[in-house]
């Protein structure tokens, strides 16, 4: 980490919250957080997030905003915050969260918030939606308010989801799974074996040097390919979107099919 500092990289750290909510581990504190911080070199980290929520929105709003002050005491480090949204029987409140996400900004003015893409929506158009939504009350704001999307890491969410007003995306598809460079399609992590010959017409040298490293693993090389096609996705994402033309991109991703579909549930989401 040091080393990628130096190159001018930027480390953000997690709090490790969410996995220790999952493992059920109460032993994981924002002190034990707090010390941690202290032996790791970073730029900015995640604070120490509110799993559990109140159905209150205003009081939601409090909870994440003292956490993110909590936490930057331990650090000198920019502390971004996360907003988290209570659980329902079948699913997540979201009409709240434009709101919240919203307060949390105005107070804190972060470089970035994040939210959890599985709670903005059951399905992906939902999901969509909902960011459409938090940009809408994002951008009442005077300023512009940069917007995470924690756990998206499939091309076709992230596409959609970025058309929709998130700013940055961080999933564990690229070591999970392999990608169809042709289709934009994920695969079995098995199924590598299919698309090396798209590997070996990287233009990057160190993707061509690792496939060829016979004490790189297949686990590895997985891996090279699968960063080598999310490189790529994140340069023609951002030219289109920095050219207004997000919905061929869509296209290019999904299909006409699919785009089509989206345009008829979302109307709105291609003249933001």
């Amino acid at each position: 980490m040091k080393k990628i500092r130096k190159a001018d990289g930027l480390v953000l750290i997690d709090s490790g919250n969410y996995e220790a909510t999952r493992r059920g581990d109460d032993e994981w504190l924002p002190d034990c957080f707090h010390e941690a911080l202290q032996g790791i070199p970073h730029d900015w980290s995640y604070c120490f997030d509110q799993m559990d929520p109140s159905p209150d929105p205003a009081t939601t709003a409090e909870q994440v905003i003292e956490a993110v002050k909590r936490d930057a005491q331990a650090t000198g480090s920019h502390v971004l915050p996360i907003v988290h949204t209570h659980r329902l029987v079948d699913g997540f409140e979201t009409q709240q969260l434009p709101g919240v996400v919203r307060t949390v900004a105005d107070a804190l003015r972060p470089p970035l918030l994040a939210v959890a893409e599985r709670e903005l929506g059951r399905g992906l158009i939902e999901r969509a939606d909902t960011v459409r939504r938090i940009r809408g009350a994002l951008d009442q704001l005077p300023f512009y308010q940069a917007l995470h999307c924690l756990g998206t890491g499939n091309p076709w969410s992230i596409a959609l989801l970025a058309t929709a007003g998130a700013d940055s995306f961080d999933g564990l598809e690229w070591c999970r799974m392999a990608v169809d460079h042709a289709t934009n399609r994920l695969n079995h992590y098995q199924h590598y074996d299919f698309f090396t010959y798209q590997t070996e017409l990287s233009e990057s040298a160190v993707t061509l040097a690792a496939i060829g490293d016979d004490n790189i693993g297949y686990a590895g090389k997985v891996a090279f390919h699968n960063l080598d096609y999310y490189r790529s996705f994140a340069a023609k994402l951002n030219e289109h979107a920095h050219t207004g033309r997000m919905e061929a991109f869509m296209i290019k991703i999904l299909g006409d099919g699919a785009t089509s579909q989206i345009t008829a549930q979302l109307p709105e989401i291609f003249k933001q």
